[in-house]
């Protein structure tokens, strides 16, 4: 006896009604002819969808490429107040590892980065006046010579830290190299290669130095230039006098700059 049977299914937005004849233990699918006509159409319907798509796609890129593209002349500032959480970062740690890494963060107290594809020009100054982990053994830190002990005061003891000041006098792009990736190395492939003029003031001690550095541009509400630097320093220039800290140091610096005015997203 055989028997006639409907299954509905959807493919692709698309409802088709399938014929099942069973008998005799054999099976046969088709798909009537009345549905090709309809399935030609959702094809070329799907066709269109995705080239709308795709072309959506590639209009939001280029967007945001544009967004991330700077002008000539244009200006961007270093300011301790906009916006109210910038912060900048250095870092000090032992080439090798063998004392424990100390961090800072500050603001940025007064500086401008002026784009040109060729030659931008830039002059700023932060201050890093908080030092992460001030507390506890400070001997096993690179800088922890620099740490004074605790006295009293309104808010209990608090350790007297060193205040690392980062001063830019002007920059240069450069050719890239081992320096200027490592100082981008988190940026890879995205960073410009630059040469800083600078000062590092570590608690008075002012060392002249020209670091490697790469500069990015990325977007967080406004257009935003970021500067990480890195180089190495001696131990021995801070009056360091530890054997394991007296050497070689490694410094990271972060800074940024930002355009125009931080935008809130309220209509007005």
């Amino acid at each position: 006896m055989n028997t006639d049977k409907h299954k509905w299914f959807v493919v692709r937005g698309s409802l088709f009604v399938v014929h099942g004849r069973r008998g005799l233990g054999e099976t046969t699918n088709h798909v009537p002819q009345t549905t090709h006509g309809r399935v030609r159409v959702h094809l070329r319907f799907h066709a269109v969808f995705l080239c709308v798509l795709c072309a959506s796609v590639v209009n939001l890129l280029a967007k945001d490429d544009a967004k991330l593209a700077p002008q000539p002349g244009q200006v961007f500032t270093f300011s301790p107040t906009h916006p109210k959480w910038v912060t900048c970062d250095i870092e000090f740690r032992h080439p090798e590892e063998k004392l424990w890494p100390v961090f800072f963060y500050g603001k940025p107290t007064e500086g401008t980065f002026q784009y040109d594809a060729a030659s931008p020009k830039t002059g700023f100054t932060v201050v890093f006046d908080r030092m992460a982990q001030p507390h506890g053994d400070q001997s096993r830190r690179i800088l922890g010579e620099l740490v004074k002990p605790a006295v009293p005061g309104p808010q209990g003891e608090k350790p007297q830290t060193p205040v690392v000041t980062f001063s830019v006098k002007s920059l240069k792009l450069s050719a890239s190299s081992p320096e200027a990736a490592l100082a981008g190395k988190e940026k890879k492939g995205k960073g410009e290669p630059a040469e800083l003029d600078a000062v590092l003031d570590v608690d008075g001690k002012k060392l002249p130095l020209k670091a490697p550095a790469t500069i990015t541009y990325r977007t967080d509400k406004t257009l935003i230039v970021q500067i990480d630097a890195a180089f190495a320093i001696q131990g021995a220039a801070l009056g360091l006098k530890a054997d394991d800290a007296k050497g070689p140091i490694a410094v990271r610096v972060c800074a940024q700059a930002f355009a125009g005015q931080e935008t809130s997203g309220k209509k007005k």
